[in-house]
């Protein structure tokens, strides 16, 4: 490959969490820097604790977190970073002050957020997340929160998977050995000759791994499911470039979408040039996201794309990926990368004394194998990726994947998302306030037809070929989760932010014995850069509403029979309820009700305002 001028820096800034008492910056080298930060108008000193994580010859990630010693009293900062004693000047189209510093605003007693889920760079559909970046500075949410599937690990396209490959050899990411599976290391795994859209052939043909395979089987959807999955990422090196790709436009300057691969063939080339196009519009669109993240406070949690398809769907998909050595090993390879690029930054101090640890540990014995098991233990078992903000409102962001309420009864029943103890924990933490938000993954009330339809192959052992995945799937935590509602000390107010779906909708709900002024209002915002099938959702809505409407006798038939449940009706025409175009949700506090916008295409801005 030729080698090309790579820039000093490749991504960032991102700024993670950012509060009156702290700051946290993401940013990507490539190449060793000494990094400071200066904060306007700050009285002291800022001492920025500056994390380095070296994964590959060329690629230095770095984590500034700051912590102020007088907490702040003004709405934004200013924020500058210098690199080797010089201010550095990022040439992206920031909002900046009078004096060059980066303005954020500081997410405190919130006034507007920002939210939504769904990014896939091969998608047919505009990325709606640059849209954000087009309001004017006084109409900008203070924070943005991405709810899940920020990539598509499962779901990689042809074009994408070897530009990857191409920026893998660029920065010379660290290679490593593959556990379970005939293939020495990762380096080889790019040179074998089936490697573009040809994954699921590379696994051995034996018993013991029939599991494996059934991971990458298209159709079957016992495990790793994606039908999508012939480009399933598989190493740590995939996972980093993955990210770079989708947070910046610099790396796509170090590689070609031209095809590279030897082993494209002529079957998989119309598709691999449909699939560059998108790629071509994703790309154009990236200076505008880099500038967006730069100035606003951006708090992520995964979703299962995020990993895998399905990932711990039901305790069945649990024992047959983590039984096997190389489905551990990918698995534990997207936590890895997940750390790094998203979880890391949501709640810095977290991680310091413990998970931090163990991954520097990690990067300064060069990947040894036997270091990384050690590693992959820790992210496996990690138990505390959910985190909270001390807004007002204060916000409680759940971890739906990794702690999830198994079936004990039958191995094939979809699994709660959060176990006794996590809602236990989220209860708690929303006790005593007048008004919460909680950040779900997958909405709390979905399309009533649509989970009916996911209980019924759930009940014919078949649950992983629907993705039956949501809060009513499992009596004992659709239980306990009703019955946090109607605790005497939880708020008056829930606020529920979710994504998953790929469709935009609102819905209030009220516990029917519960009495006063209460409600629960659930904003699901899907996705940026994804979409339901138009012709199917319009279906399956209309079926929807002819059964499960709000008066409908068949909703004392769920497990929603004690919620009043009626959904908000978009300003938009030829929408009863669900709105099927990429856009960002808004959730704006500055008025006496809170309003719930989606920002579309056009920068039109659809309302969902409240029914009489």
């Amino acid at each position: 490959m030729t080698k090309v001028h790579i820039p000093k820096f490749l991504a960032g800034p991102i700024v993670r969490r950012c509060n009156v008492n702290e700051i946290a910056i993401w940013l990507v080298s490539s190449s060793p820097v000494d990094l400071s930060l200066l904060i306007e108008d700050y009285s002291e000193e800022v001492t920025a604790t500056v994390h380095q994580l070296q994964v590959g010859e060329r690629c230095f990630i770095y984590l500034l977190h700051s912590r102020f010693h007088q907490a702040l009293r003004q709405e934004e900062l200013g924020y500058k970073i210098v690199a080797d004693g010089s201010s550095i000047d990022f040439d992206i189209k920031q909002q900046r002050d009078e004096q060059g510093y980066t303005r954020v605003k500081i997410p405190n007693q919130l006034s507007k957020i920002a939210q939504g889920s769904c990014r896939k760079p091969h998608s047919e559909v505009e990325d709606a997340l640059p849209l954000l970046n087009h309001l004017e500075w006084s109409e900008r949410p203070e924070l943005l929160i991405l709810s899940g599937d920020q990539i598509y690990a499962d779901d990689v396209s042809g074009a994408m998977l070897d530009s990857i490959h191409q920026l893998i050899a660029q920065l010379g990411l660290y290679n490593e050995s593959l556990p379970g599976v005939n293939i020495q290391d990762s380096q080889s795994l790019y040179q074998t000759a089936s490697e573009l859209y040809g994954r699921d052939s590379l696994l051995p043909q034996t018993e013991q791994s029939q599991s494996l395979l059934d991971f990458f089987a298209s159709g079957k959807k016992p495990i790793f499911t994606s039908h999508s999955s012939q480009n399933h990422l598989i190493t740590r090196a995939e996972f980093i470039a993955m990210y770079l790709l989708v947070w910046s436009d610099v790396p796509w300057n170090l590689v070609s979408l031209e095809p590279t691969h030897n082993s494209l063939s002529e079957k998989y080339k119309p598709r691999y040039i449909e699939e560059r196009k998108q790629l071509e519009r994703f790309r154009q669109s990236l200076p505008e996201v880099r500038a967006l993240l730069s100035n606003t406070s951006t708090l992520m949690i995964f979703d299962d794309h995020d990993i895998s398809d399905d990932w711990n769907l039901n305790r069945q998909w649990e024992e047959n990926a983590y039984g096997h050595d190389f489905s551990r090993r990918i698995i534990s390879n997207g936590l890895y990368g997940y750390f790094i690029c998203q979880g890391w930054g949501n709640d810095p101090a977290s991680f310091e004394d413990s998970l931090l640890k163990n991954v520097v540990e990690f990067l300064e014995t060069t990947g040894d194998r036997g270091h990384f098991d050690a590693l992959e233990t820790t992210l496996l078992q990690w138990p505390s990726w959910h985190y909270t903000l001390d807004t007002t409102p204060p916000i409680f962001v759940m971890d739906t994947r990794t702690q999830r309420w198994r079936s004990e009864k039958n191995a094939q029943n979809p699994s709660g998302l959060l176990d006794w103890e996590a809602l236990s924990t989220l209860q708690d933490y929303s006790l005593n306030h007048r008004r919460v938000i909680w950040v779900s993954a997958a909405p709390v009330f979905g399309v009533k037809l649509i989970e009916t339809i996911q209980r019924v192959f759930t009940w014919f052992g078949k649950s992983l070929m629907v993705d039956a995945e949501n809060w009513m799937a499992h009596r004992g935590a659709a239980s306990t989760l009703l019955n946090i509602f109607g605790h005497r000390n939880t708020p008056d107010e829930f606020i529920i932010l979710s994504g998953d779906v790929h469709y935009s909708f609102v819905f209030d709900a009220t516990l029917k014995k519960r009495r006063g002024d209460y409600k629960i209002t659930q904003f699901t915002a899907s996705g940026f850069k994804n979409q339901f099938p138009t012709r199917l959702l319009r279906i399956l809505d209309v079926i929807d509403r002819a059964l499960f409407g709000s008066r409908s006798p068949l909703n004392w038939l769920t497990k929603r029979r004690r919620l009043r449940i009626k959904a908000r009706r978009p300003s938009v025409e030829g929408s009863k309820r669900l709105v099927n175009q990429p856009g960002v949700g808004l959730i704006d506090f500055n008025q006496e009700q809170v309003r719930y916008q989606l920002l579309v295409k056009g920068d039109q801005v659809i309302e969902f305002p409240p029914r009489d």
